[in-house]
């Protein structure tokens, strides 16, 4: 077996940021027009305010448990089931979105490359978390690469809707039917969806070169660069296309509509660059679902390296490229399980994901809140922690509400599935006992 390769702190950053700079920022891009006018930029820049005390919460934990992960936090200050029932939430609660995102991409792809319309896209979807599942065969080297042409493709139409704007400048208009300030709270579920991701640097902490210093560094850059990029794309865009944003059926009507103003006559090639952009767009929600993928075999593994799982041996074997293979065909199978049950539904999936994440999320503040006051490490201030935990706390409640109005008996599916998770931990606890 080969010697495990690290990550460095920039490669690190580009598969958080990877992971966080999903399709969000596209689907959000109408959504948020609608629903909030020319102040859903203003959206991003609330919920980067709100999940800021629980940024440094994370920054925190990494900081004083490096070996890290949501299994850890938890379980080295509130016990082994608090810690597995906290990677279980997360881990099988990520997936969903990583499903959600190669739909989106077969969606896309569909109607780019007409012949694929004729396909069933479950079919499609298969394929791809096919393709995934043997990339993720390979070594951290090989993945790395095959982000960064993820990270390429997601900057490159983000990047022309920011300079096309600024260049259409003179053309800036604020409708007065777009002062929809109060649409605010009610565009903070899809802004939130498009911000969970900042926390994959917790589930690969212990591949990272030093990770004491530089995962909770991960953690801040990449959460301040999808801020500020997202926020600055959603301002200028509606500055320079507002009015047709709010009238437009989707996102895949953004660049068509640039394309518009930028030129006063139709060019001939104007359709395939549209759809070279489009094409970046799909390939920029693959990126985040293998990055999802990539990092979230990780949180697996260390509950089955605890002996959590069943068939935890099998699990936690290395391949020569030190990547935990059947975690990943794990994954694979819960990613194809949320396609078939939810039918790819994209606000279920979205729910699920965050509700998963929020879980986490309030079980390492909780875990942060008995080091300060038991243990009187005081790594953080105990206002942020507060902060943290109210947050975290609105997020569960949020996700409950949302679910009890999109299908409450999703709801009861990811509550079955920690159920079952819980009940497969007290199973593996008695045969350890043995």
């Amino acid at each position: 077996m080969t010697e495990e390769k690290k990550l460095s702190f920039w490669q690190a950053t580009l598969i958080t940021i990877n992971v966080m700079f999903g399709s969000g920022i596209f689907i959000n891009t109408v959504n948020l027009g609608k629903i909030a006018g020319v102040f859903g930029f203003l959206s991003y820049a609330t919920v980067a305010l709100i999940l800021l005390p629980l940024i440094f919460s994370l920054m925190a934990l990494v900081k004083r448990y490096p070996e890290g992960g949501f299994y850890v936090y938890a379980a080295k200050e509130l016990g082994s089931y608090w810690g597995f029932l906290s990677a279980w939430a997360y881990a099988t609660g990520k997936l969903a979105s990583a499903a959600l995102l190669i739909h989106v991409f077969t969606m896309l792809i569909r109607t780019i490359i007409t012949p694929l319309a004729a396909i069933n896209p479950f079919l499609i979807d298969f394929f791809i978390l096919g393709i995934f599942m043997w990339l993720n065969h390979y070594a951290l080297k090989t993945s790395t690469r095959i982000i960064y042409g993820f990270i390429f493709c997601k900057v490159t139409p983000i990047l022309f809707a920011i300079l096309a704007s600024i260049y259409l400048m003179g053309n800036w208009h604020v409708p007065t039917e777009s002062l929809l300030f109060s649409g605010i709270p009610l565009s903070i579920p899809l802004v939130l969806y498009a911000f969970v991701g900042f926390e994959t640097a917790c589930s690969i902490s212990l591949r990272i070169e030093n990770p004491a210093r530089n995962a909770a560094r991960v953690i801040l850059y990449s959460f301040l660069f999808t801020v500020i990029i997202t926020t600055l794309y959603q301002l200028v865009t509606f500055l320079a296309i507002g009015p047709q944003l709010m009238k437009a059926e989707g996102f895949l009507e953004i660049f068509p509509t640039f394309f518009v103003h930028l030129f006063v006559k139709h060019h001939p090639a104007t359709v395939h660059i549209v759809n070279i952009f489009h094409i970046a767009a799909a390939v920029s929600a693959l990126g985040g679902s293998y990055g999802m993928i990539f990092s979230n075999a990780w949180n697996f593994y260390v509950i089955a390296e605890n002996k959590h799982m069943f068939f935890s041996e099998t699990l936690t074997n290395k391949n020569s490229y030190g990547i935990p293979f059947g975690c990943v065909l794990f994954e694979g199978f819960i990613c194809a399980f949320y396609m078939i049950v939810t039918q790819a539904n994209q606000i279920i999936l979205q729910q699920i994901s965050v509700f998963g994440c929020s879980i986490a999320f309030l079980l390492s503040v909780l875990a942060l809140l008995k080091i300060h006051y038991a243990k009187k490490e005081y790594l953080l201030s105990s206002v942020t922690q507060y902060l943290a935990c109210a947050s975290t706390t609105a997020l569960l409640i949020m996700c409950i509400r949302n679910f009890s109005y999109w299908g409450i008996e999703y709801l009861l599916l990811f509550i079955g599935n920690l159920v079952c998770g819980s009940l497969m931990y007290r199973w593996q606890r008695k045969i350890t006992a043995i």
